[in-house]
């Protein structure tokens, strides 16, 4: 069996990195081969996260239903895009070329933020247009945090979490207000919300950035020295 171009090339780099090393009285690298063998064109098992979800999804709801452990609606409607991506039983739109014959068939995407394709396709854009809303001056990152004793209420009901935003922005301008009684100055804020921690367990917080430059009421581009400060959002609640 030929092998394509892609495939040549990569077979053409792995001799090329042994050989050096061995020049080099060098081991290759494991990890420079395993990088190499995770590429797409040498995966030989290409099972994906949406394979695992196809197999067992309905073994674990099950699962579920038995020991009597509810799976939120949000949750069993993102998967269920999920399985259902790029599916073309769900939908699909056919192209084709008026000077030639080649034609194209994509099948619909699921959107979901759970997605690893679709997800990352739109954390890309976010990230992409989040720079044009933003002035062009350094940012500061703050992150805010509530007790462990508050995180039940806010995993049992999920509309709480609009609290955790207005806290974080409240105790951020209720802040500069007292700093800054004359000038009154206003900072530019983007909050974005994580409700699990890196442990993969329920812990809500709020990830802030704020500019270090901000229109004073004077409507001069005035710089402020953002001291650290430390807030838990609990004195917001509170």
């Amino acid at each position: 069996m030929s092998l394509s171009v892609e495939q040549r090339a990569i077979r053409d780099s792995r001799i090329f990195l042994i050989t050096q090393s061995a020049k080099n009285g060098n081991s290759f690298s494991q990890n420079e081969y395993n990088k190499l063998l995770n590429l797409k064109v040498n995966r030989t098992n290409k099972f994906t996260i949406q394979d695992l979800f196809k197999r067992y999804w309905n073994n674990f709801t099950e699962s579920c239903k038995r020991q009597k452990k509810p799976i939120r609606p949000a949750i069993i409607e993102n998967v269920e895009k999920l399985i259902g991506c790029k599916d073309f039983a769900n939908g699909y739109t056919f192209y084709e070329c008026s000077s030639c014959d080649n034609i194209s068939v994509v099948p619909f995407t699921c959107k979901s933020r759970f997605c690893p394709s679709c997800g990352v396709n739109s954390c890309i854009r976010v990230a992409n247009e989040m720079p044009t809303r933003c002035l062009d001056v350094k940012h500061r990152h703050i992150t805010f945090t509530i007790s462990d004793e508050l995180c039940p209420f806010f995993q049992k009901d999920r509309s709480l979490l609009d609290i955790l935003f207005k806290a974080a922005s409240n105790t951020i301008l209720s802040w500069f207000k007292d700093k800054n009684k004359a000038e009154h100055f206003v900072p530019g804020i983007i909050a974005t919300l994580h409700t699990f921690g890196r442990d993969l367990k329920f812990y809500p917080h709020i990830h802030v950035l704020i500019a270090e430059r901000f229109f004073n009421k004077f409507s001069l581009f005035c710089v402020f020295l953002l001291l650290v400060v430390v807030y838990g959002l609990c004195f917001a609640l509170g």
